[in-house]
Protein backbone atom coordinates (compact mmCIF):
# COMPACT_ATOMS: atom_id res chain seq x y z
CA UNK A 1 0.00 0.00 0.00
CA UNK A 2 1.47 3.39 -0.93
CA UNK A 3 2.17 6.08 1.68
CA UNK A 4 -0.48 8.46 0.33
CA UNK A 5 -3.20 5.82 0.55
CA UNK A 6 -2.09 4.83 4.04
CA UNK A 7 -2.20 8.50 5.13
CA UNK A 8 -5.69 8.88 3.64
CA UNK A 9 -6.91 5.79 5.49
CA UNK A 10 -5.33 6.96 8.74
CA UNK A 11 -6.89 10.39 8.29
CA UNK A 12 -10.27 8.72 7.74
CA UNK A 13 -9.62 6.73 10.92
CA UNK A 14 -9.06 9.95 12.86
CA UNK A 15 -12.00 11.68 11.17
CA UNK A 16 -14.23 8.76 11.99
CA UNK A 17 -13.11 8.90 15.57
CA UNK A 18 -12.32 5.22 15.80
CA UNK A 19 -10.93 3.91 19.05
CA UNK A 20 -7.50 3.71 17.45
CA UNK A 21 -7.39 7.48 16.94
CA UNK A 22 -9.47 9.02 19.72
CA UNK A 23 -7.52 10.55 22.55
CA UNK A 24 -10.62 10.35 24.73
CA UNK A 25 -10.96 14.09 25.37
CA UNK A 26 -13.95 15.15 23.26
CA UNK A 27 -12.74 18.72 22.82
CA UNK A 28 -9.34 17.58 21.55
CA UNK A 29 -10.90 14.93 19.32
CA UNK A 30 -13.16 17.71 17.98
CA UNK A 31 -10.12 19.88 17.28
CA UNK A 32 -8.63 17.05 15.26
CA UNK A 33 -11.83 16.90 13.20
CA UNK A 34 -11.68 20.65 12.52
CA UNK A 35 -8.06 20.29 11.44
CA UNK A 36 -9.02 17.45 9.08
CA UNK A 37 -11.76 19.61 7.57
CA UNK A 38 -9.31 22.47 7.04
CA UNK A 39 -6.73 20.15 5.48
CA UNK A 40 -9.37 18.78 3.12
CA UNK A 41 -10.31 22.34 2.12
CA UNK A 42 -6.66 23.08 1.34
CA UNK A 43 -6.54 19.95 -0.80
CA UNK A 44 -9.71 20.94 -2.68
CA UNK A 45 -8.36 24.48 -3.13
CA UNK A 46 -5.63 23.11 -5.41
CA UNK A 47 -8.27 22.82 -8.14
CA UNK A 48 -9.45 26.43 -7.65
CA UNK A 49 -6.35 28.46 -8.53
CA UNK A 50 -8.24 31.60 -9.55
CA UNK A 51 -9.45 32.23 -6.02
CA UNK A 52 -6.25 33.47 -4.34
CA UNK A 53 -7.96 35.45 -1.58
CA UNK A 54 -10.11 32.48 -0.52
CA UNK A 55 -7.10 30.18 -0.66
CA UNK A 56 -5.07 32.59 1.49
CA UNK A 57 -7.95 32.62 3.97
CA UNK A 58 -8.06 28.84 4.29
CA UNK A 59 -4.27 28.56 4.59
CA UNK A 60 -4.31 31.21 7.34
CA UNK A 61 -7.16 29.36 9.06
CA UNK A 62 -5.15 26.13 9.00
CA UNK A 63 -2.12 27.85 10.57
CA UNK A 64 -4.25 29.71 13.13
CA UNK A 65 -6.30 26.68 14.13
CA UNK A 66 -3.20 24.53 14.43
CA UNK A 67 -1.72 27.13 16.79
CA UNK A 68 -4.98 27.28 18.77
CA UNK A 69 -5.19 23.50 19.08
CA UNK A 70 -1.56 23.04 20.06
CA UNK A 71 -1.75 25.84 22.64
CA UNK A 72 -4.95 24.44 24.13
CA UNK A 73 -3.55 20.93 24.27
CA UNK A 74 -0.29 22.16 25.84
CA UNK A 75 -2.20 24.14 28.45
CA UNK A 76 -4.38 21.12 29.25
CA UNK A 77 -1.34 18.85 29.65
CA UNK A 78 0.34 21.41 31.90
CA UNK A 79 -2.72 21.77 34.15
CA UNK A 80 -3.20 18.01 34.53
CA UNK A 81 0.50 17.56 35.27
CA UNK A 82 1.31 15.26 32.35
CA UNK A 83 4.95 14.29 32.96
CA UNK A 84 5.90 14.52 29.27
CA UNK A 85 4.23 17.89 28.59
CA UNK A 86 7.51 19.63 27.71
CA UNK A 87 8.39 16.93 25.17
CA UNK A 88 4.90 17.18 23.69
CA UNK A 89 5.31 20.93 23.31
CA UNK A 90 8.62 20.38 21.52
CA UNK A 91 6.82 18.11 19.03
CA UNK A 92 4.22 20.83 18.54
CA UNK A 93 6.92 23.45 18.03
CA UNK A 94 8.51 21.37 15.28
CA UNK A 95 5.14 20.82 13.57
CA UNK A 96 4.19 24.51 13.89
CA UNK A 97 7.41 25.53 12.24
CA UNK A 98 7.14 22.99 9.43
CA UNK A 99 3.50 23.82 8.66
CA UNK A 100 4.30 27.52 8.52
CA UNK A 101 7.27 26.81 6.21
CA UNK A 102 5.12 24.70 3.91
CA UNK A 103 2.45 27.39 3.74
CA UNK A 104 4.98 30.15 3.01
CA UNK A 105 6.94 28.12 0.47
CA UNK A 106 3.99 26.56 -1.30
CA UNK A 107 1.64 29.51 -1.17
CA UNK A 108 -1.75 29.98 -2.70
CA UNK A 109 -0.65 30.34 -6.29
CA UNK A 110 0.34 26.80 -7.13
CA UNK A 111 -1.83 23.70 -7.19
CA UNK A 112 1.16 21.46 -6.52
CA UNK A 113 2.12 23.67 -3.59
CA UNK A 114 -1.34 23.42 -2.05
CA UNK A 115 -1.32 19.66 -2.47
CA UNK A 116 2.10 19.57 -0.77
CA UNK A 117 0.71 21.58 2.17
CA UNK A 118 -2.30 19.25 2.43
CA UNK A 119 -0.16 16.12 2.11
CA UNK A 120 2.31 17.26 4.77
CA UNK A 121 -0.47 18.40 7.13
CA UNK A 122 -2.36 15.10 6.72
CA UNK A 123 0.73 13.03 7.35
CA UNK A 124 1.87 15.25 10.23
CA UNK A 125 -1.52 15.16 11.95
CA UNK A 126 -1.89 11.40 11.58
CA UNK A 127 1.61 10.68 12.88
CA UNK A 128 1.25 13.14 15.74
CA UNK A 129 -2.11 11.83 16.93
CA UNK A 130 -1.09 8.19 16.68
CA UNK A 131 2.36 8.56 18.25
CA UNK A 132 2.35 11.60 20.51
CA UNK A 133 -1.25 12.29 21.52
CA UNK A 134 -1.84 8.65 22.42
CA UNK A 135 0.92 8.98 25.03
CA UNK A 136 -1.35 11.20 27.14
CA UNK A 137 -4.60 9.32 26.52
CA UNK A 138 -4.63 7.22 29.70
CA UNK A 139 -3.16 10.04 31.82
CA UNK A 140 -5.97 12.42 30.86
CA UNK A 141 -8.64 9.72 31.14
CA UNK A 142 -7.63 9.18 34.75
CA UNK A 143 -7.41 12.87 35.62
CA UNK A 144 -10.44 14.16 37.53
CA UNK A 145 -9.90 17.82 36.56
CA UNK A 146 -9.64 17.43 32.80
CA UNK A 147 -12.77 19.54 32.15
CA UNK A 148 -11.47 22.38 34.32
CA UNK A 149 -8.11 22.21 32.53
CA UNK A 150 -9.83 22.55 29.18
CA UNK A 151 -12.16 25.30 30.37
CA UNK A 152 -9.16 27.33 31.53
CA UNK A 153 -7.38 26.84 28.25
CA UNK A 154 -10.52 27.67 26.27
CA UNK A 155 -11.05 30.98 28.06
CA UNK A 156 -7.47 32.06 27.28
CA UNK A 157 -7.44 31.00 23.65
CA UNK A 158 -9.91 31.52 20.86
CA UNK A 159 -9.80 31.38 17.11
CA UNK A 160 -12.63 32.14 14.74
CA UNK A 161 -12.85 29.90 11.71
CA UNK A 162 -14.05 31.13 8.35
CA UNK A 163 -17.00 29.24 6.88
CA UNK A 164 -16.12 26.30 4.68
CA UNK A 165 -14.79 27.83 1.49
CA UNK A 166 -14.07 24.81 -0.69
Amino acid sequence: MNASLMAAEALADIAGGTALSRVGVPEIDGDHQVMIDLIEQVDRAADRRGEAAAIDTILAALVDYTEYHFSREERMLEVVGFPHAAEHKECHDRLRHRIELYVVRCGAGQADGLRAVAHFAKRGLVEHVRKEDMRYQSWCAAHPNIRQALAGAESELFVELPPSIF
